[in-house]
């Protein structure tokens, strides 16, 4: 499986080579199993169909001293990807111009975490999406606190390469695991299992996401038997020292998992950095995709994971995020 370009190969533009992410998709958080697929409609998959053709095209046509891509071409900017047979080139110009554009919305220390020096045991937050039903806000506890950064885990951080790895089904057998833990910082989604899938996935994780739904969606037992809870916590110890990103105030629902996690972490003393996005990430991505040209009901958790790596990150190289119900190949994905 080859990845996809975030900076616009040969000048393609961003809207072909994110359409991928910013298109709401399942809630596949395992490698193995997950949330079917749903089907794009056949006149919006002609046309992704299309633009993928139009892409290697391009590419093809792209080899060293034919001329056929006017940006000027280096030995930096160019390079033959392992096993694929066909050259990529950045865009670097056009790299700019997306960091640019999501820096007018997105302040990558500010909208990474809250810090404690802007919270305080009692107060109370509000969920950004609260309801009539659940009123009630999320209330900052002395543990909770502890848990939260004094400052930015990625404070005056950059990146050359970064990988962002979701979790579709197109990654199974692809062999692109190597290539995943050759890339300068490595950003997860979901609480992923690691541990088998190495070939594939790798195993560097620099930075995971975990939704609090994870939790009863793969963990359904954690807090009734023994082994599903050490499945848990294993799956929290693979973060190791490095950054775990919870989203813990989209949704009321949520807070139980959110207190779980935190309890965990502070009994079995995880070293792992935390990160908890301020309420309104949801809709200031919806901001920044709109103003881009897009149409966007929801952000997934890779169109997240996208906005923050354009603002730290050189080269984006994103694995397991698929659009469509069947591979290059014909083979069935359930998700």
């Amino acid at each position: 499986m080859r990845s996809v370009k975030a900076d616009f190969i040969n000048g393609t533009s961003v809207q072909n080579n994110t359409a991928n992410l910013l298109v709401p998709g399942p809630s596949a958080t395992k490698n193995g199993t997950g949330s079917k697929t749903a089907p794009l409609p056949p006149k919006k998959k002609r046309k992704v169909i299309k633009v993928i053709k139009r892409v290697v095209k391009r590419k093809k046509a792209a080899k060293p001293g034919t001329g056929a891509v006017k940006e000027t071409i280096t030995k930096e900017s160019c390079g033959w990807r392992n096993g694929s047979g066909q050259n990529w080139c950045f865009n670097r110009t056009e790299v700019l111009k997306m960091r640019q554009h999501i820096l007018r919305f997105y302040n990558p220390e500010a909208n990474l975490t809250l810090t404690q020096s802007s919270l305080k045991v009692g107060q109370n937050i509000t969920y950004e999406l609260h309801t009539k039903l659940i009123m009630t806000p999320f209330n900052v506890t002395e543990d909770f606190l502890q848990l939260v950064p004094k400052r930015s885990p990625l404070a005056d951080r950059h990146f050359n390469t970064c990988a962002v790895v979701g979790n579709s089904g197109i990654v199974l057998n692809s062999n692109c695991g190597k290539e995943i833990d050759s890339m300068d910082f490595v950003m997860r989604c979901n609480l992923p299992p690691i541990e088998g899938y190495e070939k594939d996935v790798g195993s560097k994780a620099n930075f995971t996401t975990m939704n609090p739904s994870v939790i009863p969606q793969n963990f359904r037992r954690w807090n009734k038997t023994r082994k599903e809870y050490n499945r848990f916590l294993r799956s929290l110890k693979q973060v190791g020292d490095q950054i775990l990103y919870v989203p813990a105030f989209t949704s009321p629902y949520g807070e139980k998992y959110v207190r779980a996690v935190a309890q965990i972490v502070l009994q079995h003393k995880l070293p792992m950095k935390m990160a908890f996005p301020p309420t309104g990430q949801n809709n200031l991505m919806k901001s920044i995709w709109r103003d881009a040209g897009f149409e966007i009901l929801r952000p997934s958790t890779g169109a997240h994971m996208y906005t923050l790596a354009a603002t730290i990150c050189d080269q984006i190289h994103m694995y397991g995020f698929y659009p469509f119900t069947d591979d290059a190949r014909g083979r069935a994905l359930r998700y």
